[in-house]
């Protein structure tokens, strides 16, 4: 349709001029954005490329390295390191964009991949940020589309190796996505298996060995087995945490975000029972049923304010899906989304989904493998559900055009990790404003530039011990980046700041180490005098022999 089309359009349009717009004139405001960028700046000085000099960033030296590089050409540059995370986002959606049109004959489900991709908040909130996370989606949509499509040249098969290889060492996750669609492949291949083997599926499996190879080699060097290797990250702190949001995350199903909630839902079940073998009018019935259910009572006891009926937003695009959805009970079993295209979209979002849950459930955006299958699980259904609506004539077809672009406007209302009042104050800036480094790091770090005020003009030509990454790049050549552990740690610091977040308290109390603001000040070798109370993160001290 055509409408569809110039949605798509439009809302792919924004996506880039905005994301080029906050590319340009905001810092990183995340801080494993600094954490891991150490390494892309180490590169960038000259220094190794063996990632095991880092190994926080071992199992993801993809963005990191090629970030370096370009570091090295460019300097360090905020500019260059979000514009390049934007590339990767615009790789996302082209990908997916082309994994639905293999997958299907027309172009509204393309269209509509297309929105949905720029519509989940955590993807618009992160492609900007310089992690792994959108990269990793990026890498999956693509070795998938190049699996997937006719394999015609040597030159094909090369690239889906290359493509494979590379989308493993851009995350862990990316194996929870791809490994079951090869096995899914293998399994279908399993009649003409010699033949398949030479052309795209034994590219496939190169590529996956590769990966695995790479992962298996950087297990070894850390002295780890590879199992503990791909699972880093994902013990102690971590799993504590994870377990105590899994509850309301399971609840409030919405890891797409509030706007996309329901039609979640509704794929994953209808999906399922389509896939198990049960016809389109009961799946579609039962998969209505069981998401209505899902998710309005779900928010509800996860004690979400107002349950799904949050702010008119979310209450419009929950009944514009809800009815949007119900118009797939009228079509006909022949016209239902194809079985195969289904069983791709779950065997690409599943597994990692339920990754997800099991291991890094408190934050949206660590279900990135996931987003590809996902939206073809979304694209597939609401594509069929708006040609059944278009039965009923051009203006019950028209109607569904304004619920799908209000979840893709409630997505970029979200873009780089902004909301509300921060949205207001960057365009109070205006046109000179955003280009001015101290008020735009105003906005998105707050905390970090008024402590960096007040230890600024007592540090003289002293250090600072911090264990936080963001300090260096803000004060670089002055900063001892470490964590303490007791006063005596401090001995020839001119200033120390205290972390005080509850990550940075829990871990000290769990080493046996000085926690809070009210032990550190209690030091007298060296004597500590604090400035600040750590109320924003930050508990500023002097540091006096």
């Amino acid at each position: 349709m055509r409408a569809y089309l110039g949605l798509a359009v439009a809302a792919a349009a924004s996506f880039v001029v905005a994301g080029v717009l906050l590319a340009i004139t905001l810092p990183y405001h995340q801080w494993d954005s600094y954490a891991f960028g150490d390494w892309s700046r180490h590169i960038a000085n000259g220094q190794d490329l063996d990632p095991i000099s880092t190994p926080i960033s071992t199992a993801r030296p993809v963005f990191y390295e090629l970030l370096g590089l370009i570091w090295s050409v460019t300097g360090v540059s905020f500019t260059a390191a979000r514009l390049f995370s934007l590339l990767f986002g615009l790789v996302l959606v082209v990908c997916v964009a082309l994994l639905q049109r293999t997958l299907s004959d027309t172009l509204l489900p393309v269209a509509l991949a297309t929105i949905i991709v720029i519509a989940i908040p955590a993807f618009d909130a992160q492609v900007l940020s310089g992690q792994t996370d959108v990269p990793a989606a990026a890498g999956v949509a693509l070795a998938a589309w190049l699996a997937l499509r006719p394999s015609r040249t040597v030159w094909d098969r090369v690239a889906l190796t290359v493509a494979t290889a590379v989308a493993l060492m851009t995350k862990q996750t990316v194996l929870l996505a791809l490994l079951p669609l090869w096995l899914l492949l293998l399994f279908e291949a399993r009649r003409d298996l010699r033949a398949r083997l030479r052309g795209s599926l034994g590219a496939f499996t190169l590529g996956l060995a590769l990966g695995l190879a790479y992962d298996w080699v950087m297990a070894h060097r850390e002295g780890v087995t590879l199992g503990a290797f791909l699972r880093n990250g994902t013990s102690g702190y971590w799993a504590e945490l994870a377990a105590n949001a899994r509850r309301g995350v399971l609840l409030r199903a919405d890891v797409l975000g509030p706007g996309l909630r329901l039609p979640l839902a509704f794929a994953l079940v209808y999906s399922l029972l389509r896939v198990a073998g049960l016809r389109h009018r009961w799946s579609a019935l039962a998969a209505l049923v069981g998401a209505l259910i899902w998710t309005i009572a779900g928010p509800f006891a996860a004690n979400v304010p107002n349950g799904p009926f949050s702010g008119p937003n979310e209450t419009f695009t929950f009944v514009g899906f809800a009815l949007i959805l119900g118009a797939l009970l009228v079509l006909p079993d022949g016209e239902a989304p194809a079985r195969w295209t289904l069983a791709i979209g779950l065997v690409l979002a599943l597994p990692s989904l339920v990754g997800y849950v099991r291991y890094a459930d408190y934050a949206e955006r660590l279900a990135a493998s996931a987003w590809p299958g996902l939206v073809v699980l979304l694209a597939a259904v609401l594509a069929a559900a708006v040609r059944a609506a278009a039965r009923g004539g051009p203006a019950f077809a028209f109607a569904t055009v304004p619920v799908v672009a209000l979840a893709a406007w409630m997505g970029l209302a979200s873009y780089d990790g902004l909301h509300g009042s921060m949205w207001r104050d960057y365009r109070a800036l205006g046109a000179s404003g955003v280009f001015d480094d101290d008020r735009t790091t105003h906005i998105v770090l707050p905390a970090l530039q008024e402590t960096i005020a007040i230890v600024k003009p007592v540090l003289g030509n002293g250090k600072v011990v911090v264990g936080d990454p963001m300090f260096d790049w803000f004060l670089p050549g002055r900063v001892d980046q470490r964590t303490p552990a007791a006063c005596s740690d401090l001995r020839g610091a001119r200033v120390f700041v205290l972390l005080t977040g509850d990550e940075s308290l829990l871990a000290a109390r769990e080493a046996g180490h000085l926690a809070t603001p009210e032990q550190w000040a209690k030091c007298s070798r060296p004597s500590l005098h604090q400035l600040t109370d750590g109320g924003n993160g930050y508990a500023v001290f002097t540091v006096s022999a």
